[in-house]
């Protein structure tokens, strides 16, 4: 298998708004329920994928494990600036899934046919 591309996409979030001061946080105590409004920010994404399969039989010099990575190009909120680091851990995780799946979803730009042969 082998897959390389760009994928860019909407993604929400879920955050509460300060009333008085507008700071945006990821979780209230229920006391202060009050004092926050429920948002749903929508974030634009942008992402590369890659991945090509490795051969783990034969000779140990013809032999290469699996090569692959997802990068986190940009993530822009609704007022365009970068929302990157305001991203939790899980959130960080769901956008590098979606652009994987995203990218392995494209048509792909080569034929199965045209991959090197072998090296003996």
């Amino acid at each position: 298998m082998k897959y390389s591309g760009s994928a860019s996409f909407e993604f929400y979030i879920e955050r509460f708004k300060n009333k008085v001061t507008g700071e945006v946080v990821t979780d209230i105590s229920p006391k202060d329920e009050y004092l926050f409004d429920y948002e749903e920010i929508t974030l634009h994404v942008r992402g590369s994928s890659f991945f090509t399969s490795g051969k783990l039989s034969g000779f140990p010099e013809t032999s290469y494990p699996d090569e692959g990575d997802v990068e986190i190009f940009s993530v822009s909120g609704p007022d365009g600036k970068d929302w990157e680091d305001k991203l939790t851990a899980s959130e960080r995780e769901r956008i590098l899934t979606m652009v994987d799946e995203q990218v392995q979803d494209q048509e792909p730009d080569f034929n199965e046919d045209d991959e090197d042969p072998p090296s003996f």
